[in-house]
């Protein structure tokens, strides 16, 4: 329903974030990716979470908004992560990472950077890739071999799915 509620065909890519609109949180990170792959019409940056600066707010739509979807604050969440292809995490700094333990749940490979607080939940080319801190090079290479990649991306789900369990996630 996702894909019917935003135009989209049945065969795109969604590639999911969710966080607040803040540079910390990475959205500009993850819009940089979004811009490398608007040549690929098959693959759309949705961008889940609410913003405190209306201002930069404003920035993110007008430099990124062609190549990302900004969806604010959504009560639907959970049918954005059973639609969703991917799972793009590129927050500067962590505690908790409920988001990874909720995207886990749904079987989403992720993509994150190698910081504290997600190095301790999630595991490196076992339920998706880490790359250091502003490797966009290396974060485009995994998103790109993940998403073209059948087998990798079965296998990276069901170890997503299966880690879920060190979770406890109540999507009731």
């Amino acid at each position: 329903n996702i894909k019917k509620d935003l135009n989209f065909n049945l065969n795109d890519k969604i590639v999911l974030c969710v966080g607040r609109e803040t540079k910390a949180k990475g959205v500009e990170d993850f819009c940089k990716v979004a811009d490398y792959f608007s040549f690929e019409k098959n693959i759309k940056f949705l961008f889940l979470g609410g913003y405190r600066d209306k201002k930069y707010h404003d920035y993110l739509l007008e430099k990124y908004g062609k190549n990302v979807f900004f969806l604010g604050m959504r009560e639907d969440i959970y049918d954005f992560y059973k639609s969703s292809d991917l799972f793009l995490f590129l927050s500067h700094r962590e505690s908790a990472g409920q988001v990874l333990a909720e995207a886990m749940l749904f079987g989403l490979p992720m993509v994150t950077w190698n910081i504290i607080g997600v190095n301790e939940m999630f595991n490196n080319g076992i339920q998706g890739r880490m790359r250091e801190l502003g490797d966009i090079n290396g974060i485009i290479k995994d998103v790109r071999e993940i998403l073209s990649d059948q087998n990798l991306y079965s296998k990276l789900s069901l170890e997503s799915e299966k880690h879920s369990n060190n979770h406890l996630i109540d999507v009731s």
